[in-house]
């Protein structure tokens, strides 16, 4: 559709965007309508552009740079809301997440909102939470260490191994003492192999608590334990084997301690015992030479002048 717009004697016009224009005076002879009917008339039944089309475009909701409605039904109090969103702000500067990006942000971000408030949880526990895949929950963790700043309040916060290991055995009903005495299990094995620094925490608690519960005979299989602590055998068997590893390893090295202990404490007091002996023969030796040489100068007899 056109619109007549003016009027000029001169003949010669050129088409610029749309807009019919003298070449001589510049006058607008007719402009081309734009079209204002609805948006569905214009696309096909088979147009499947439906993120690419520009006109699909509209202004982005306030609402999306809050996590506020993304939690609403999951039961968490308004200060870990109020501290995820503040994390959720500095490491998204603003931009839109949608899908599960952004529900992966949301989770990391309340994950380390209850570490800042001083009752961590486990990721297994908030994954059954917002019922989402695993991978999605890591993803989410890895996006926020690496974006938050430097200085984010939760960097200076670590979830205790001790909370984790109890929080497991919670789950196969542990008494007290047996949490005190897994912890005391992980202690032994801190900082003594590769594959436990470079593991999650969560996976090292895991096997932890499935090598106490092996030592200890209970009967829980493995397909049990896999199934509530949610981790792959693989994963779970591999630190088993190397927490055993580094057990046997270091009750060997004590009994090796003990033995050398032994045998120098023995080899030290029969040093004590020979030396004493060999002093108090000596002795003996150098009072029976005195005396006799003592003896032979006093019954010597004098030389005849």
């Amino acid at each position: 559709m056109t619109t007549e717009e003016g009027s000029c004697p001169h003949a010669g016009t050129f088409v610029e965007g749309g807009v019919e224009i003298c070449e001589e005076c510049g006058v607008v002879m007719r402009r081309e309508e734009m079209n204002f009917d609805r948006e569905w008339r214009y696309y096909g039944m088979t147009d499947t552009k439906h993120a690419a089309d520009p006109t699909r475009c509209y202004a982005r909701k306030s609402t999306d740079r809050v996590i506020d409605r993304d939690v609403a039904q999951m039961g968490f109090s308004q200060k870990i809301v109020m501290t995820a969103n503040q994390i959720y702000d500095q490491v998204t500067n603003g931009k839109i997440y949608r899908g599960n990006s952004r529900k992966g942000i949301i989770f990391a971000c309340v994950f380390h909102a209850y570490k800042m408030v001083g009752q961590p949880q486990s990721c297994e526990h908030l994954i059954e939470v917002f019922d989402m895949d695993r991978r999605v929950g890591l993803k989410g963790l890895k996006y926020v260490n690496l974006n938050a700043p430097k200085t984010a309040g939760f960097r200076h916060f670590h979830v205790e191994m001790r909370d984790l290991i109890g929080e497991i055995m919670d789950k196969f009903h542990a008494t007290a003492q047996q949490k005190e005495e897994a912890v005391q299990l992980f202690e032994r094995v801190d900082q003594r192999s590769m594959l436990l620094n470079r593991s999650r925490p969560q996976s090292v608690a895991c096997g932890i608590v499935r090598y106490y519960i092996m030592q200890k005979n209970k009967d829980i299989s493995m397909e049990e334990f896999q199934s509530r602590v949610r981790l792959s055998e693989v994963t779970i068997q591999r630190l088993v084997n190397e927490i055993e590893r580094i057990v046997h390893s270091a009750d060997s090295a004590d009994s090796a301690n003990s033995a050398d202990s032994a045998d120098n404490a023995d080899n030290a007091d029969g040093a004590n015992t020979t030396e004493s002996a060999g002093g108090a023969k000596s002795v003996q030796s150098g009072k029976d030479g005195l005396t006799t040489r003592h003896s032979a100068r006093r019954t010597r007899p004098k030389a005849v002048r």
